[in-house]
């Protein structure tokens, strides 16, 4: 993953978070949270896969 997306996730997750914790409505703010889980698993994926392609030819990529 690029450095700037990782940054940008990361972002996104400290917003929903703060998004959740202000909303005023319990379903609002359970959307919130299920959207900073979503940034978080395409980080942890992105992470898991890293080393899968480590052995690739780099011009096939």
């Amino acid at each position: 993953m690029d450095p700037f997306d990782r940054d940008y996730y990361l972002a996104r997750i400290a917003a929903e978070e703060n998004a959740a914790d202000s909303a005023s409505h319990p379903l609002a703010a359970l959307s919130h949270r299920r959207l900073a889980e979503e940034y978080a698993s395409l980080i942890e994926a992105t992470d898991s896969l890293s080393g899968c392609f480590s052995d690739a030819d780099p011009v096939a990529r």
